[in-house]
Formats: C-alpha cells, sequence, structure tokens
C-alpha cells in the first residue's frame, strides 16, 4: 500500500517562505545553510533545502530548530509571516484566520488563540506553555481580550549574563 502524500498546510507554506526570505537576507547559498546545519548536527542536502523553499518537503520539529539556530532566529520567525501588519490576517493549520498579532502572540506564548479559552482555560494555557518563572501573576480572559497580558521581567543571575542569557 502506497503512502499519501500530506499537503504542507498554511504553516507549511509560511516556513517555506520564511526559510527562503532568511537565507537570502542572511546572504546564504543553499550549499553554505546545508553545511551550518550539518555542523549544528543536522545533515541536510542542497536538494532537500531548496525542496523545503518551494513547500515540496517537509520539515520536522528538529529541522525546523536547528535552522532556526543557524539562521539566528526563533521558531516563531519560520512559523508566522514576519513582515505584515499587526491587524493582516494570518492563517493557523487547525484553527482559520486570526490576525497577526494574536498569531505572534499565540505562538510565543503569551495568550491562547481567540474563541479558544474559558476564564480557566485562559489559565490552564498560561501554566501550560510557560515556565512557573515566566508566567503572569494573573490571566483572565478580559485581559487577554485587551491585550493586557503582562509578564514579570525575566531575572538573569551572574551565569545567565555570562553565557549571553542562554
Amino acid at each position: 500500500m502506497a503512502k499519501e502524500k500530506i499537503e504542507l498546510g498554511p504553516t507549511g507554506r509560511t516556513v517555506a517562505e520564511n526559510l527562503r526570505r532568511l537565507r537570502i537576507t542572511r546572504e546564504l547559498s543553499l550549499r553554505e545553510l546545508a553545511e551550518l546545519a550539518d555542523q549544528a548536527g543536522r545533515k541536510f542536502g542542497v536538494n532537500a533545502l531548496s525542496q523545503a523553499e518551494k513547500g515540496l518537503r517537509r520539515l520536522d520539529v528538529d529541522d525546523l530548530v536547528v535552522l532556526a539556530v543557524v539562521l539566528n532566529v526563533n521558531p516563531s520567525a519560520l512559523m508566522l509571516p514576519v513582515e505584515v501588519d499587526r491587524e493582516r490576517p494570518v492563517e493557523i493549520t487547525g484553527h482559520g484566520e486570526v490576525p497577526a498579532i494574536r498569531a505572534w502572540k499565540w505562538v510565543d506564548g503569551h495568550m491562547p488563540l481567540p474563541g479558544r479559552a474559558s476564564e480557566q482555560q485562559a489559565r490552564a494555557f498560561d501554566q501550560a506553555v510557560r515556565p512557573w518563572w515566566s508566567r503572569a501573576n494573573t490571566l483572565t480572559v478580559s485581559d487577554i481580550n485587551a491585550g493586557r497580558l503582562q509578564r514579570r521581567p525575566l531575572e538573569y543571575d551572574d551565569q545567565d549574563q555570562e553565557d549571553g542569557g542562554r
């Protein structure tokens, strides 16, 4: 029995576009990007990266993370459109369209997607997506809907400062 090819969804297409945009912005050839990924522990052929940029090859989570590392961006910068107006609709796989600002706040763990959270679910979201030391003091649906999600600033100890906050 032959495997049925799984088509890229909207997030996969955005990853393909952003991968190409970031590679070009960083003035890297496909070969150079493949070499950087290899040095980071993930082997890509030039053809595989070319196909990924064209949306003809799926990337798994490890691929996505190593590409974010070598391109010096967070994984979110590959998954969502960067150069968009904050209110422009962005399609989220499995959810549909939301304003870009809400998509970014969701993917960065600041708030659940619109229409997905009751008061209790919003608190559960906050506790599930962030380490205890970066959670908001209080989280309500009203605050989320108004965009008033305040987080405590992260505190670094001397060791964090020495190694760049890693």
